[in-house]
């Protein structure tokens, strides 16, 4: 038998690019530097100031191009910056593979300097997978389980750990393997649910971020046609599962137990769909749903079905759910009252200073039908639900975790994803300052990006929980002399300070059509600042 003449790092950069990634994010270290070596031109590697960050552009990036991305983080440190994006990053649901490096394997009993301890727990509870291979040669079968496990519903991110040395050591490529993505419920189940949902008098759907992650969008418009059936979405949706202006959109559940049962109490049945029963933020009590309304849901992750407080669950993948359903239910629209009105919409003021209502209004006018929009401003997402709705060619995210720090960077990766289509990053001042080092990645790669930064001088959002828990002068909540023009250009970027309306407008339309700017726009504090 000949010996191998490839190494570990040949073996899993052709892995990779079979695998389709093109791109590898990451803040190189030193227990990285081996795998650098001859770096092939099939490969890009997308450098980024921060670890944080980093993790939070390859997210953005694998969720907009539907593959699994890959970060490289250096060693215990970087992880350790990195784990608040890996918190997000699970919430998400994101298939993403994380590598990080190792110490020599010589030195591994002596406690070196950058040594990783432990390091497959370090990352836990946050990823599904957790590996440092035994042997140098057990790197690439490593790799791709990785992989395999990213993928597989429910997908999230997973952790290698490589020493340094073992990208020199010979490896050979693991088997090509087939492995099955999404779950099927069993058919009784699916009958049983068409049985409730043809004979229900006044059921709703609520929707959650998997409709949009399986690409589900339009099939879950057909079926709330064919049912006549009102839409919500689920409470801190991190995606847009429903076209915003359709007539049976209904609003969004906000995670309170009292109200969400306050929407749902004039319904007999309740079908959640790839979204959890359901998540909370402020404590409320009784149950989501009254006692003549029964809820089925409908969700990939076994843990999500177990933990929800009411109704049965089906084990199952959202896309082809709806399509069994779609199959299965006949016309039954004239069974059905008429479809209630589109969800109203004030009207948002244009008077001299900028609210945040007329902020939204304003973009959504402005902006091109098929923009993505990315948001980190969590003061204003009641003015973003009521005066930029996410239509039929408009995706959205969001963080699912509701941590700071994620949007600026994901937005990066996204139009790096889909260089095709405008991005938009809705970003709070305090909360851009979390990750503002992805900027100047986003002005290395001329990305389609316009960062919009909500301006109102404080974390508005802590001060209206303080208002709500009686929590009066709470410190640190104001964040006086920032200058973000010229933060933004420290980092590359062309910059534009906004006080009014004809300001904004004018800045919109200015906007050239490749590489990102940032709109420093001064709003008041918002009228509503929790749900």
């Amino acid at each position: 038998m000949t010996a191998t003449t490839d190494t570990v790092r040949d073996v899993v950069r052709s892995f990779l690019t079979a695998n389709g990634v093109t791109k590898i994010f990451g803040n190189p270290g030193s227990t990285e530097m081996r795998f650098f070596k001859d770096w092939p031109e099939d490969l890009d590697y997308v450098m980024v100031p921060q670890e944080a960050p980093a993790l939070a552009m390859a997210d953005g990036y694998a969720q907009a191009s539907g593959t699994v991305g890959v970060v490289m983080l250096h060693s215990a440190a970087g992880l350790g910056n990195a784990l608040g994006s890996l918190f997000t990053a699970e919430r998400n649901g994101t298939p993403l593979v994380i590598i990080a490096g190792q110490q020599t394997r010589s030195l591994l009993m002596h406690d070196p300097y950058l040594f990783a301890r432990r390091p497959t727990e370090f990352p836990r509870p946050y990823v599904k997978f957790a590996v440092e291979a035994p042997r140098p040669q057990d790197v690439p079968t490593a790799i791709a389980e990785a992989f395999r496990y990213a993928e597989q519903a429910p997908a999230g991110p997973v952790f290698v750990s490589v020493c340094e040395d073992d990208w020199d050591a010979p490896g050979d490529p693991p088997p090509p393997r087939r492995l099955s993505k999404r779950l099927v419920p069993v058919g009784a189940d699916l009958d049983r649910l068409t049985e409730m949902l043809t004979a229900a008098a006044r059921p709703v759907l609520v929707l959650g971020s998997k409709v949009a992650t399986e690409g589900a969008r339009g099939r879950v418009v057909e079926l709330a046609e064919r049912l006549q059936a009102p839409v919500l979405v689920a409470p801190v949706a991190s995606r847009s599962p429903f076209p915003e202006d359709h007539p049976l959109f209904k609003g969004f559940l906000p995670p309170v137990a009292s109200e969400i049962r306050t929407q749902l109490d004039d319904h007999d049945l309740v079908v959640v769909m790839g979204a959890p029963v359901f998540p909370y933020h402020v404590p409320s009590s009784g149950p989501p749903i009254g006692a003549n309304t029964t809820l089925v849901q409908i969700v990939d992750d076994p843990r999500q079905a177990a933990l929800a407080q009411v109704g049965d669950a089906i084990v199952g993948s959202v896309g082809p759910v709806i399509d069994a359903l779609l199959d299965k239910l006949a016309q039954i629209r004239d069974a059905r009252v008429a479809p209630p009105a589109a969800h109203p919409r004030a009207k948002a003021p244009t008077a001299a200073g900028m609210s945040p209502e007329a902020v939204m209004a304003t973009l959504s006018q402005q902006l091109p039908p098929d923009t993505i929009i990315v948001e980190e401003a969590p003061t204003h997402r009641n003015a973003m639900h009521d005066h930029l709705p996410i239509s039929r060619n408009r995706d959205f995210y969001v963080a699912a975790s509701g941590g700071l720090g994620w949007g600026m960077p994901a937005a990066v990766g996204i139009a790096m994803a889909q260089p095709r289509r405008p991005v938009v990053c809705l970003i709070g001042d305090g909360s851009s300052l979390y990750s503002i080092q992805a900027l100047w990645t986003g002005a290395q790669h001329n990305v389609n990006v316009v960062f919009v930064v909500l301006n109102n001088g404080g974390y508005a959002a802590m001060k209206a929980f303080g208002e709500l828990l009686r929590v009066k002068d709470a410190p640190g909540l104001d964040l006086p002399d920032l200058n973000f023009e010229q933060l933004a250009a420290g980092f590359g970027l062309h910059a534009t300070r906004v006080t009014t309306h004809s300001e904004l407008v004018d800045a919109l339309n200015t906007v050239p059509t490749d590489g990102p700017r940032l709109l420093n726009v001064l709003v008041k504090p918002a009228a509503d600042a929790l749900y």
